[in-house]
């Protein structure tokens, strides 16, 4: 038994060695190029997809910073999804102009919302941000970039903490952090494996060669990374794009999501097994 116990800890000794060793040396070999985020030249047609749900607090904010965008205006189109909401989210999207409001009038899902969006988007380019989500003004314009190269699938930004004021969220807000700086790390070897919710683009093309996102992952903004890679092209990390977002800050909150991208990412990890 004592040798049992020696040999497994010796395994996860040289299973973390090993994986620091390999974090190093891809920082090492790319630390100049962590921010070097391009603006593009390219000023595509995107359509900004806003799946919301009960987000009356947060949805003319979030409608805000994306009018607010460094980017042309008449190469933006906003398109909020009401998700069935039973609150105020609906009266309050109506308050600003030049925002294409679908309301489906049933609550299916934040996947089942996005699609509906894709559906009735018509520029080249998806921005998926959520509806407590916030991008920085120059943020289109750094991830656009990525995409003059036409093997990427998919971009995604960075996301940083709003709300601090809790213990909780300030260490959400150092997690996030790590995050951000080692999904950067995994784009230089081709292996960024989510596309989260909170600001992430896409080729309309592509999605709709996929057939959108699944419905029946609890993790859509994973499963649809794996699908992009699974199709030959690449999901990138653009470091240097900023978007704000709002995270749970109880710790009941807190453990419903992450049992949640557990759940999630097992499934998408069954259902790719075999790829």
């Amino acid at each position: 038994m004592v040798a049992f116990i020696t040999v497994v800890y010796l395994f996860f000794i040289f299973v973390s060695l090993y994986s620091i060793f390999l974090v190093l040396l891809i920082f090492l070999r790319n630390k100049g190029n962590l921010y070097l985020d391009p603006i593009t030249e390219n000023f595509y047609d995107v359509s900004v997809v806003i799946p919301a749900y009960n987000k009356e607090e947060s949805i003319v904010e979030t409608i805000k910073a994306i009018r607010e965008l460094d980017y042309p205006k008449d190469k933006i189109e906003i398109i909020v999804v009401d998700d069935g909401s039973q609150d105020k989210t609906v009266e309050r999207a109506k308050t600003l102009e030049g925002v294409n409001l679908l309301v489906k009038g049933y609550n299916s899902g934040k996947a089942d919302a996005v699609n509906y969006g894709i559906k009735h988007a018509k520029g080249e380019i998806v921005a998926i941000v959520d509806a407590d989500s916030y991008p920085e003004k120059d943020s289109f314009k750094r991830m656009l970039n990525y995409f003059k190269d036409p093997g990427t699938g998919a971009v995604t930004a960075t996301s940083y903490v709003m709300n601090t004021k809790r213990l909780i969220e300030k260490m959400q807000a150092i997690e996030y952090f790590l995050i951000a700086f080692g999904r950067k790390l995994l784009d230089f070897v081709d292996s960024v494996y989510v596309t989260p919710g909170s600001l992430s683009m896409f080729r309309k093309k592509l999605l709709d060669e996929v057939g959108g996102f699944d419905v029946k992952n609890i993790t859509e903004d994973i499963e649809i990374a794996w699908k992009v890679l699974k199709k030959g092209y690449k999901n990138r990390m653009c470091l240097g794009a900023r978007v704000g977002t709002d995270v749970p800050d109880t710790l009941k909150k807190w453990w419903r999501q992450r049992l949640r991208w557990n759940v999630g990412g097992l499934q998408t990890v069954n259902k790719y097994r075999d790829s």
